[in-house]
């Protein structure tokens, strides 16, 4: 891909995967931390509840997506 040294490929690749992951984590963890304080009652609002849940499943579809990207660009 990059380099004729396999060893250098999988590190690179390796890289790559790992900030994708991270910018993922960045984007998954304040919804987290907002079903939390759902879950401890801070939030007791149902349309705060009912958001919650949208945003939970947004973030699974784009998890999908991009495990889906992720797979192509290991098998490339």
């Amino acid at each position: 891909m990059f380099s004729q040294n396999p060893a250098q490929a999988i590190a690179i690749r390796f890289a790559i995967i790992l900030f994708f992951a991270a910018l993922v984590f960045s984007a998954v963890h304040p919804v987290f931390a907002t079903a939390e304080l759902a879950l401890a009652g801070e939030s007791t609002s149902q349309a705060a509840a009912l958001d919650l849940v949208d945003t939970l499943q947004a973030v699974g579809e784009s998890q999908r997506s991009f495990v889906d990207l992720v797979v192509a660009f290991v098998n490339w």
